[in-house]
């Protein structure tokens, strides 16, 4: 992950400076790697700006983390991004398999009081970002526990992908019955045999 902390407008001329806030930004294009920016969370344009134009919310049910990409529709050939929907795709609630997010986004905190208020991005995702390995547990609805689905899957995508067909075998098999998922960093590589 690369920190970009100088690439946020600067606060305009004859202003008090404002409080910032870190995002996470996801490019769509997989050669470029994520980031973490600060910005102020009052300025909509620099925020746009980091998700190609617009701010539409996706619930991460999670950390109280919300993700933000550009306001539909997108104009047609804008990429799927992989990162971006494989975090997104894994709600503590319930596993989205047919969640699709396309273009840049960021990651956000957010807190409601009177109002509704930007903060940093909750440090789990960088870090799912960023780790070595995965572990994926999965329960399905009803079920008591979790069942680690494997702990040995050397990216975000590869987790996402393996989760993916258990979804949608569970799905074939019992169509109102849904899978529960969630995936977490592995900071040590396994051992070699």
């Amino acid at each position: 992950m690369t920190s970009d902390r100088d690439s946020a407008p600067a606060t305009p001329m004859g202003s008090p400076p404002s409080s910032t806030i870190t995002v996470l930004a996801i490019p769509a294009d997989p050669a470029h790697p994520h980031r973490l920016v600060t910005v102020d969370p009052c300025d909509d344009a620099a925020l746009k700006a980091l998700t190609g134009g617009g701010l539409e919310p996706v619930d991460l049910d999670r950390d109280g983390a919300v993700l933000w990409m550009a306001d539909p529709p997108l104009p047609a050939g804008t990429p799927r991004n992989d990162r971006a929907t494989a975090l997104a795709a894994f709600g503590p609630r319930r596993f989205h398999p047919d969640l699709q997010i396309h273009g840049d986004v960021i990651i956000t905190g957010l807190a409601y009081s009177d109002d509704v208020d930007l903060l940093d991005v909750p440090v789990s995702y960088a870090r799912l970002l960023d780790a070595p390995r995965y572990r994926v547990q999965i329960r399905h609805r009803h079920a008591a526990g979790w069942i680690v689905l494997g702990d040995a899957y050397p990216s975000l995508l590869s987790a996402y992908d393996a989760t993916r067909v258990v979804a949608d075998a569970t799905r074939r098999s019992r169509p109102t019955q849904w899978v529960s998922a969630r995936v977490t960093p592995v900071e040590a590589t396994p051992p070699t045999r």
